[in-house]
């Protein structure tokens, strides 16, 4: 039944119907005018309606000829405008697709209309949209109809992208990326049950809707950089200890070479200090998987921390002293061991300059904020906990979780980028359980063109999509991915299949975006007009192509207007995109003072770390506890899956 959604069948039909009922009031007339019997007996019976006596008409041949002629003519008809359909696809096979008529040699863009929002995109009633209940739900069951992307309104209505479609929000400061788009998706996401990770560099997307998220049942965990007083605190070593408790050498390895990675990757170091930079690396994952095994290091469980890290290579970093104390701590094939023999080759001027480079990656957590915050796991995070543990928190209720990153002072960025890998492997690891998580996870990164590149993060893009992790970037210009991520930053933009743009500075973005919205057909007219007596005048019409929007109209673009482009098979788009404060929503929320902070100037005094474990409650030196029983000699092989610790 598909040909009664085509205008090919919809056009001859309602021809041939059109010229029936123009023909019949002719043939009535005509009967009347004659005074036909037929008829004199129809008006006198029935009246003047003609088809309750009609079956007798066909015993005329008159009315079969007719009939026969009214019906070849409407066959005529259809058939000439279906073979007219027909030779206009074979010249423009796309037309169907593109939905163009007419000339479009020289391009066939156009805006998308109004029911053709409907086409990967929902469009919802902003009643919808309702306030938190009085009481906080035990459980949050998800929404996935309301849970989308704000791409803008149409009259009452929102028009959301509740798929699994990664976005690219382009707008430099002032334009309102966080009050147009932002905080209203956060309200669309939250009545959807989704679980949500927001780039909150200023703090105020946390102030804005921390209440509202906690009355619909929200854990609200907040990661703050800007004041860690107010923060939860966050052991990057966590699912290192995690693993080795659990005897998982191979994940604790990969876990302790992710952490080092996203550290040293982070640092100008140059294409010139590449060596440093790897060596560094090398050196700072060997200290984390130390550190991480208590048993052997005879770190309390307070103790084990990057900063227990940062002093242990402060203490050892003369000559040969951090070789003595590997091998004085460690077995051999210990995987802390394994992954520090590379730094044992390296001579000694070179040795010193790997102690350098990897001192000042880790300077970080001497900072007495950091430190702080870094020491400690607040066990409300997912970060450390099992898979399965995820899996049952996410079907039972929703996380909210608050990144305030200072984006005036990039000092403490690395942490940042720790920070979102750890997640994002975890929730990943979470989502292999039964293929994906059980309720959707929106990443909303404000300000993500001016952090530091994340890891592989291409690959997690790729690989969260199918898995239930969807991820808003903000960006100010397309050139600031490019800063980041070079080459892979056409990776990262290809991926992102919804594109929002709400005005920029920057020629190359506006060219970029004048390109994606396509060219359009057009017709332009020429007059000649030849002077004296006998002059002529001509006028010529012509068609030539124009870009749908270009370049300098994308640099002019109006405030409160979003251009939205999807990909693929979509037009491009305008929507309104009003402030927050003309969304029903805002009418129930209230900005709220950050309260709580304390001064940590002092904190790092109190701090357990490495060099205080030598003593016990009545401060008396305590013993190194012996070698873990069962280690053993192995292949190498043994060691990743953990059979060599057995």
């Amino acid at each position: 039944m598909d040909f009664l959604r085509r205008r090919a069948f919809w056009v001859p039909f309602l021809f041939g119907a059109v010229l029936w009922l123009a023909v019949l009031p002719t043939v009535i007339i005509g009967l009347e005018a004659l005074h036909h019997p037929f008829w004199q007996h129809l008006l006198i019976h029935h009246g003047y309606y003609p088809w309750i006596g009609w079956p007798p008409i066909w015993q005329y041949p008159a009315a079969k000829t007719l009939a026969a002629q009214l019906g070849g003519a409407g066959l005529l008809g259809w058939g000439y405008l279906r073979a007219k359909d027909t030779a206009s696809r074979e010249d423009d096979p796309l037309a169907t697709a593109w939905a163009t008529h007419g000339s479009v040699s020289y391009g066939s863009a156009r805006w998308r209309k109004g029911r053709e929002w409907q086409h990967g995109l929902s469009v919802v009633p902003h009643t919808a949209l309702t306030p938190p209940p009085s009481t906080p739900p035990e459980t949050v069951p998800p929404q996935p109809a309301l849970g989308g992307i704000v791409c803008g309104r149409q009259g009452k209505q929102a028009v959301l992208a509740t798929g699994d479609l990664h976005t690219l929000l382009i707008g430099v400061p002032g334009v309102g990326k966080t009050r147009r788009i932002i905080l209203p998706t956060i309200a669309w996401c939250a009545a959807g049950g989704e679980a949500l990770v927001l780039g909150d560099p200023k703090g105020e997307l946390a102030s804005w809707t921390t209440a509202d998220l906690t009355a619909r049942g929200y854990a609200v965990l907040r990661f703050d950089l800007r004041q860690p007083a107010l923060s939860r605190r966050w052991n990057p070593l966590a699912p290192v200890i995690a693993a080795m408790q659990a005897g998982q050498w191979a994940t604790a390895s990969r876990q302790a070479w992710t952490i080092a990675h996203a550290l040293v990757g982070q640092q100008p170091l140059g294409a010139d200090n590449q060596l440093w930079s790897n060596t560094s690396e090398t050196l700072i994952a060997a200290l984390v998987l130390a550190v991480a095994d208590g048993v052997q290091t005879g770190l309390t469980p307070d103790q084990q921390h990057l900063f227990s890290a940062y002093h242990i290579l402060m203490t050892h970093a003369q000559g040969t002293a951090l070789d003595q104390w590997f091998d004085a701590t460690f077995p051999d094939r210990h995987p802390a061991k394994e992954a520090y023999a590379m730094i044992r080759t390296a001579a000694a001027e070179t040795r010193q300059s790997i102690y350098v480079t990897a001192t000042a990656t880790l300077r970080l957590f001497a900072d007495p904020e950091i430190a702080w915050l870094t020491a400690a796991q607040d066990p409300a995070w997912p970060l450390g906990r099992s898979a399965l543990d995820i899996v049952e928190q996410l079907t039972q209720k929703p996380f909210a979780i608050f990144l305030v990153i200072p984006d005036e002072d990039s000092t403490r960025y690395p942490l940042a980028t720790l920070f979102l890998t750890q997640l994002i492997q975890t929730l990943v690891d979470a989502a292999n359980v039964k293929g994906r998580l059980p309720r959707r996870v929106t990443f909303l990164l404000d300000e993500f063109g001016n952090l530091p590149p994340i890891p592989d993060f291409e690959k997690a893009l790729t690989v969260g999509r199918g898995r239930g992790l969807r991820f808003l970037l903000a960006v100010q210009a397309l050139q600031q991915l490019r800063d980041q991520y070079d080459k892979k930053a056409e990776i990262l933009s290809g991926t992102c299949q919804l594109w929002l743009y709400l005005g920029t500075a920057d020629p190359d973005t506006a060219e970029t975006l004048s390109k994606k919205c396509g060219q359009k057909t057009i017709q332009t007219q020429s007059t000649a007009q030849t002077l004296g007596t006998g002059g002529a005048r001509s006028v010529t019409d012509t068609y030539t192509s124009r870009a749908l929007v270009t370049a300098d109209e994308i640099l002019r673009w109006p405030v409160g207007k979003v251009l939205v482009l999807q990909q693929p098979g979509a037009f491009p788009g305008v929507l309104p995109a009003p402030d927050l404060s003309q969304w029903p929503i805002a009418k129930l929320w209230q900005p709220a003072p950050d309260t709580g902070a304390t001064d940590l100037n002092q904190a790092v005094l109190t701090i357990p770390r490495y060099g205080q474990a030598k003593q016990n409650a009545l401060g008396q030196p305590l013993e190194r506890p012996a070698l873990k029983a069962g280690w053993r000699e192995a292949p190498l092989d043994d060691v990743n899956d953990g059979t060599a610790f057995s």
